[in-house]
C-alpha cells in the first residue's frame, strides 16, 4: 500500500471522527425558548420605558374615550336660586308732597291686584292661588264722592262698598256693615301713587293701576 492511500484513509478517519463530535454535540443543546419575546427593533426592550413615560404624561383626570375624544368634567356655573320671589314694591323713603292729591289720583282709575305677599313668609305669593283663576276680575275703587268699592271674591262676585277719607298717606275705610279698615298708599320720589295695600286675610294686596 503507498502512502498517497495511506493519507486518504487517515483523512476519511478523521473526518469520520469530527462528524460524530459535532452530533454529539448537537444532541446535548436543549432547544431554543420559542416563548421568549422578539426584541425591539432597535436592540432592546423598550416597553418598561414607554410606560413610565406614558404614566408620567397622562394627567390621572383626563380619561380618552373610546372614540378617540377627550372626556373632560366640566363644572358648571349655576347661579343660585332662591325659592322666594321678587321683593313687593315699597314707597320713596323721603318725604315727598304728591305731584296731584291722593284723592284725585284714586278717582281716575279703578285699581287691580299686582302682588299678593304672604305675612308669614313675607315672599310675593301667586294671586291665583290666593284668589282663582278669575282673580284678575278683583278690583278696587274710589270715586270723587267719597264712595269705595272693592271685591276680592271674584268666583262669587261678591263687591264690599262704603265711604272712606285720606290722611297723609293712609286710606281709611268704614265698609256699609260698619268694619273699618286703613290701607297704606304707596308713592314714588316724584309724589305719584303706586299702590294701595289692602289687608286681606294673612294676605297684603296690592291694587295699583
Amino acid at each position: 500500500m503507498n502512502h498517497k492511500v495511506l493519507a486518504i484513509i487517515g483523512l476519511a478517519i478523521i473526518l469520520a471522527a469530527s462528524g460524530g463530535v459535532v452530533a454529539a454535540t448537537s444532541g446535548n443543546q436543549k432547544p431554543a425558548d420559542k416563548t421568549d419575546k422578539p426584541a425591539a427593533a432597535d436592540g432592546y426592550d423598550d416597553t418598561d420605558e414607554y410606560d413610565a413615560d406614558f404614566n408620567a404624561d397622562t394627567d390621572p383626570e383626563e380619561v380618552i374615550s373610546d372614540d378617540g375624544a377627550e372626556d373632560v368634567t366640566v363644572f358648571e356655573d349655576v347661579d343660585e336660586q332662591s325659592d322666594a320671589t321678587n321683593a313687593a314694591p315699597t314707597s320713596y323713603d323721603g318725604t315727598v308732597e304728591p305731584s296731584v292729591p291722593y284723592e284725585e289720583q284714586l278717582v281716575t282709575a279703578t285699581l287691580s291686584i299686582q302682588f299678593v305677599v304672604d305675612h308669614s313668609t313675607g315672599a310675593e305669593t301667586s294671586a291665583r292661588v290666593v284668589f282663582g283663576e278669575s282673580y284678575q276680575y278683583c278690583y278696587a275703587a274710589f270715586d270723587a264722592d267719597k264712595h269705595f268699592e272693592i271685591c276680592l271674591e271674584p268666583a262669587s262676585g261678591k263687591v264690599r262698598k262704603g265711604t272712606y277719607r285720606i290722611y297723609n298717606n293712609v286710606v281709611a275705610v268704614e265698609y256699609d256693615d260698619g268694619v273699618g279698615s286703613e290701607y297704606e298708599i304707596l308713592n314714588d320720589e316724584n309724589g305719584n301713587l303706586t299702590h294701595v295695600i289692602v289687608n286681606y286675610g294673612d294676605y297684603d294686596v296690592y291694587f295699583a293701576v
